[in-house]
């Protein structure tokens, strides 16, 4: 066996007792804060203070990130690196002037890429070192080219959060440095950690060891490295993991946030209060293994047969009555919290309509992720127009088959006054005679 792989099952098996795979409660856990969820399903598989509010750190840098790839901007536009963003102060002097130091100030403690001021350097490459390094400079430089200030990033930031639906969500740097009106929550992190995986750059970078800052105006291109130790080969590298974020500082304590993939379940996990840099990536592949190990169960949600929504569509006497062919099942693991709703969506309906045809669709939707599974609805029965409506379909056919040689207009017309001239008629037959 090679030292490797040794390694990944020492980091697999001893860090995890025999025997308590699947029990969450009894695994002996560093971090304070803790929500797993099925990516797929978005049912929260184990949590502990997973819907408070919490301090993000820097996993505050994934709803940067979100929100940037989200608005579509152009990865290779340059950015110029200004000196009033680019200013260190210590943790403590900001601490005892938060009302005078802005909450994106750099600290001499955090993370940067030392970029200098003047210092051009593309949008994609800030990012991969906002994400990969975790470098706070990198989130201000890109803060304040996107919207101007950091100030009015912040702004668009948390409004875009707002209407994307999370509301336990309010951020007043780019990067993480802790503020005490500076909050999220663990459901809402993981939810904003999926919602950013749809990115295939964004996947790359958090699956991705290093990266290089290239040469700019000011400084020599440089080979950069991935922070987080899950996906970088060594005694905590987990083969399963494929990305993440860490984050740290004194008030939130050692946090991450990782994705992992097994036999095609996927697994968010959001840990945060840390005592220990290490622990951290111990307690994720505890969970992660956890949930790997267990069985999964299928919940059914509909049977099959006849279902109670019903439409009537115009021009009908009858209501089309609705079925599915097979029971509806959800694959979810025993432990999962699973907040689903139904939402019954129907097509355009064209009369007549005959039993078996598709006429709309049951969408499962969850609170968390949003829809997860759609089943057709069929006709249960045949349904006819009226005879009216069949006319009044003919008229409409002959009106749309005159349009490529008549005027839209001119007909509307002609027959306005058509009606006008037959009314006038009849109120004059109808009339009595004077002599």
């Amino acid at each position: 066996m090679s030292k490797g792989v040794f390694r990944q099952l020492l980091t697999i098996f001893f860090f995890l007792p025999i025997g308590l795979f699947g029990q969450f409660s009894q695994l002996q856990l560093d971090c304070s804060t803790v929500l797993l969820m099925n990516a797929k399903t978005g049912g929260i598989v184990f949590e502990k203070k997973g819907y408070e509010l919490c301090y993000p750190a820097s996993l505050t840098k994934i709803a940067t990130a979100l929100y940037v790839l989200d608005s579509r901007v152009d990865l290779d536009q340059m950015c110029l690196a200004r000196a009033d963003e680019l200013v260190r102060v210590t943790e403590y002097d900001k601490m005892l002037q938060l009302d005078t130091i802005p909450p994106h100030q750099l600290e001499t403690n955090a993370v940067h890429m030392y970029i200098k001021d003047q210092e051009v350097l593309p949008l994609r490459n800030l990012l991969e070192g906002h994400i990969m390094s975790s470098a706070c400079d990198a989130s201000n430089v890109i803060a304040q080219n996107l919207h101007g200030s950091v100030e009015d990033f912040m702004q668009h930031l948390n409004a875009y959060l707002q209407k994307k639906g999370y509301p336990n969500t309010q951020l007043l740097n780019p990067n993480g440095l802790h503020h005490p009106a500076h909050y999220s929550t663990p459901l809402e992190l993981a939810r904003m950690f999926k919602e950013t995986l749809k990115f295939p750059c964004f996947r790359h970078w958090i699956q991705s060891t290093h990266y290089f800052r290239p040469k700019t105006n000011k400084q020599p291109a440089k080979k950069m490295f991935q922070i987080n130790r899950l996906v970088k080969k060594g005694r905590y590298y987990y083969p399963k993991a494929f990305g993440g974020k860490t984050g740290y500082h004194k008030q939130a304590g050692y946090s991450l946030i990782a994705a992992a993939e097994f036999q095609g379940d996927e697994l968010i996990v959001v840990l945060l209060g840390g005592h220990d840099p290490v622990q951290r990536y111990l307690d994720a592949v505890k969970l992660f293994e956890s949930a790997f190990m267990q069985t999964k169960v299928k919940r059914k949600f509909l049977q099959a047969g006849m279902q109670p929504f019903t439409v009537k569509p115009m021009g009908s006497k009858k209501s089309i009555k609705t079925w599915i062919k097979e029971d509806v099942f959800i694959e979810t693991y025993p432990t999962e919290d699973l907040d689903i709703e139904q939402k019954i969506e129907f097509k355009s309906i064209e009369l007549p309509v005959k039993k078996y045809e598709p006429v709309g669709w049951v969408h499962f939707i969850s609170s968390t992720v949003g829809p997860i599974k759609s089943v057709p609805l069929l006709a249960a029965n045949d349904v006819n127009p009226m005879l009216l409506h069949t006319f009044l379909k003919s008229l409409k056919n002959m009106y749309a088959g005159c349009l490529p040689y008549t005027n839209r207009y001119a007909v509307g017309l002609l027959v306005i006054l058509f009606i006008v001239l037959l009314r006038r008629y009849f109120l004059k037959k109808r009339q009595p005679f004077i002599k």
